[in-house]
């Protein structure tokens, strides 16, 4: 079971078509036991084969998006018409996220066809301490957990990220402070976003972003609005309860 699950692991990483010799390269496992594997997990719907490449199979999309992981249940629901009204207003990318031990997960993503791409796919993960939405959830953490992410090493994704941990704490400071996170140029080249937290029960459960081009993009002007549709998503969930 760990090993097929290990093969399964390989398109978390990669959302391209993979062969059986790379597969059995990032697993570790021998050529003939991935190919062995990567049968069973075909016929039963897991992954499927095109040629001699493999890929996720549609039961894994269903058991992803029928089974809502990020707690509370119901975010990504209460969420999205919000979203769809934040692009509306603002033409930026909208993203939602939530941080999980020291990564931010992309839950959600709202975008035209001439936005900027985020270089984190949807339902993907990345370092939380590059992005403006991580950066805001870290600094609603408690200290013991900051600390300890301080500790690093702090994870590189471009020449901007910020990597040296005294930087960075008074980055988190300064969110605190103000409400919002910026990131820029962080995780992409291009790229600047800023992010509020989305509160309920008290807390920082989720992360509300706008992202655009950098040097065009003038995220103050967005701060108050994207503050608003956070609180709205906060509302929404209570009143799903």
């Amino acid at each position: 079971m760990s090993k097929a699950l290990a093969l399964l692991d390989c398109f978390r990483l990669q959302d391209t078509p993979m062969g059986v010799t790379e597969l059995a390269r990032q697993t570790g496992l021998p050529k003939s036991t991935a190919f062995r594997l990567l049968a069973h997990l075909e016929e039963i719907g897991y992954v499927e084969r095109h040629g001699k490449q493999y890929r996720p199979g549609w039961l894994l999309f269903e058991l992803g998006t029928g089974f809502d992981a990020v707690q509370p249940r119901g975010l990504r629901s209460a969420a999205l018409p919000h979203m769809a009204d934040l692009f509306a207003l603002t033409k930026q990318t909208v993203h939602l996220g939530a941080l999980q031990r020291d990564e931010i997960i992309h839950v959600a993503r709202m975008r035209g066809s001439q936005s900027v791409v985020w270089p984190i796919r949807y339902g993907g993960r990345g370092p939380a301490t590059c992005s403006s939405m991580g950066k805001i959830l870290l600094a609603h953490r408690p200290a013991s957990e900051v600390s300890k992410v301080l500790r690093g090493p702090l994870p590189k994704m471009t020449k901007y990220s910020i990597v040296a941990p005294g930087v960075l704490a008074e980055q988190l400071k300064r969110a605190r402070e103000q409400g919002y996170a910026v990131e820029r140029e962080e995780t992409g080249p291009g790229l600047l976003s800023v992010a509020v937290p989305v509160n309920y029960g008290g807390r920082a459960i989720a992360a509300l972003a706008l992202a655009g081009r950098s040097g065009a993009f003038k995220f103050e002007a967005h701060v108050d609005q994207l503050r608003r549709s956070a609180a709205l998503i906060g509302k929404s969930l209570q009143e799903m309860r």
